[in-house]
């Protein structure tokens, strides 16, 4: 057992020796980039600093309406009047989260791969067809958020009529109800 044993070390020191006294091929020479690569590497570097700030503050904005979410609907108000101004605050945050998270998705949407020096500004065909350049992808997300906001208008004003004349239909249902559906999104 003990001879295996040296046996073993014995080789493995061999093959140590072997590989340290063996030529190396030398690395290729270091070329220093060109000076489009160079500002095609920078660009890069500015893009992706830019996409890293603008995906935090989306989930920061995400975060924040989350937690407020957790918090609760103003489970301390004392009659609807004191719901209605709690809520009304609390409404302000939503939006302000909305319109950050919104604006920040807009823009990684639109923000622009830079351009490899060499290869053509055209994009690359998909299995489905070309993909959408940024702008492209802006203006669809700007459409859908148009969209988005007729439907929570018009969601919201049938709500709010179904309860006429009631104090279900004060300004508390139509608050209640914008933020119900911007919480879903």
């Amino acid at each position: 057992m003990l001879a295996n044993v040296r046996l073993l070390l014995l080789c493995s020191l061999a093959a140590l020796s072997f590989s340290a006294n063996a030529q190396q091929s030398p690395s290729p020479p270091k070329t220093s980039p060109s000076p489009e690569k160079k500002q095609f590497l920078q660009e890069l570097a500015q893009y992706n600093t830019h996409r890293e700030s603008l995906r935090a503050q989306a989930e920061q904005a995400f975060d924040a309406e989350m937690a407020q979410e957790k918090m609760g609907d103003c489970l301390n108000a004392g009659s609807q009047h004191d719901f209605n101004i709690c809520f009304g605050k609390k409404t302000a945050v939503t939006s302000q989260n909305v319109k950050v998270y919104e604006a920040s998705v807009r823009s990684l949407l639109a923000l622009k791969y830079p351009k490899f020096p060499g290869l053509p500004a055209t994009s690359t065909p998909e299995p489905a067809g070309p993909s959408l350049t940024a702008e492209q992808q802006a203006t669809e997300f700007d459409k859908l958020t148009a969209d988005w906001q007729a439907y929570l208008n018009t969601a919201c004003g049938a709500a709010f009529h179904q309860f006429g004349g009631g104090t279900g239909g004060s300004i508390s249902c139509a608050i209640i109800c914008a933020n119900s559906i911007s919480f879903m999104t």
